[in-house]
């Protein structure tokens, strides 16, 4: 009980200044021009990392990184052009990031969209499912084989408590048949982040790449002033965030705890947290209003959460999504995935596999 008690303190004050020195790592952040993004991005700098800002308004970025150079002059942050919203612009991002010769120790997923007034992107995704998670998917995996060599690395999803609204369209995973974006398609895309977190952590077992997902709480930054006004729920969401939000500094604890905590790295004989889920508690209430708006308590931004969604809680569920995902991109890209993962080994086949290694070890042969 003390050790429980004890762990619950430590997480209840967790604060960027337990960061440790991030002097010769380097993180690529999305959206980093403003809110969370912004946030996050001026912690790491200011923590001696090498920030690369990925977005899609140079002016914007720029200005961003002024405003972060006059704490830390001697930091390091360039931007790079990415627009999210098309998975060409992806590739041309991760292409002149590998240009660079740079290393990643950290992909911090974090810009989104919600109810936005496009209903579909230039690939033919739903818009918010193509730019909260498609493009941050196959970004992951254009840079994973750069993760892996610089490993330890991680990389971080940033998903919300509207994850229990979302849902898994197994026969439209693009979202081709969708004629106006809304928060239900908000929530998906959050889901399907846990959902990918948790299936890519397991995949990349045993390489030095290790994944989380992330929900902020309720903060208050210039998210939903850019929704599409039209929908009375984006009204709602906005005066709920500027009556009750937390400062957008705060809410970005929860992805820079997943990015740099030292505690949550695996080592011997120590498997590690990849795969895990933190920040602030959230619920559901079994009625309308609940099932909408979920209720959040902005405390302990480093909790280790349990979804509340049961899709991302089912295993065979997480490894059809990622299966589907990589399908429905490839047939997009009209060619293969890059890096592309295979399915983790069941835990009885690894243990025998282990057993089998191990026994010729000691003068047997292992047959496999």
């Amino acid at each position: 009980m003390f050790e429980y008690l004890k762990n619950a303190a430590w997480r209840l004050t967790w604060a960027p200044g337990r960061i440790p020195d991030l002097s010769g790592r380097v993180y690529v952040v999305t959206g980093g021009n403003s809110g969370l993004g912004f946030e996050i991005c001026r912690e790491l700098a200011l923590h001696g990392a090498t920030v690369v800002m990925a977005g899609r308004n140079k002016e914007k970025c720029c200005n961003a990184i002024g405003e972060i150079a006059k704490e830390r002059p001697s930091g390091t942050l360039r931007f790079m052009h990415v627009e999210l919203a098309s998975l060409k612009s992806v590739r041309a991002f991760a292409d002149e990031f590998l240009a660079t010769q740079l290393p990643l120790h950290g992909l911090i997923c974090n810009a989104g969209v919600g109810l936005p007034k496009q209903s579909h992107t230039e690939d033919g995704f739903e818009t918010t499912v193509g730019i909260n998670f498609y493009s941050h998917f196959y970004l992951a995996h254009l840079l994973l084989d750069k993760l892996k060599a610089s490993a330890p690395s991680r990389v971080v999803f940033m998903s919300s408590a509207e994850e229990s609204r979302g849902f898994v369209p197994w026969d439209d995973m693009k979202g081709v048949n969708v004629e106006k974006s809304d928060f239900t398609w908000y929530g998906s895309a959050n889901l399907w982040k846990l959902m990918a977190a948790k299936e890519l952590a397991e995949r990349l077992h045993g390489t030095g790449v290790e994944v989380f997902a992330v929900q902020p709480g309720m903060s208050r930054t210039d998210f939903f002033s850019k929704m599409d006004y039209s929908q009375t729920e984006s009204t709602t969401h906005n005066k709920m965030q500027q009556l009750g939000g937390q400062p957008a500094s705060r809410g970005a604890i929860s992805a820079l705890f997943a990015a740099t905590e030292p505690s949550l790295a695996g080592g011997a004989g120590c498997e590690g947290r990849s795969g895990a889920y933190f920040g602030p508690y959230y619920f559901r209430l079994p009625n309308w209003f609940s099932a909408h708006f979920p209720f959040t308590f902005n405390l302990g931004q480093t909790m280790k959460l349990q979804p509340a969604n049961s899709l991302a809680r089912d295993p065979d569920a997480r490894r059809r999504l990622y299966e589907t995902v990589a399908d429905a991109l490839e047939e997009t890209l009209h060619g293969p995935l890059p890096a592309r993962l295979p399915p983790p080994a069941p835990a009885d086949a690894a243990a025998d596999m282990a057993a089998a290694v191990a026994g010729a070890g000691e003068g047997q042969t292992a047959v496999l």
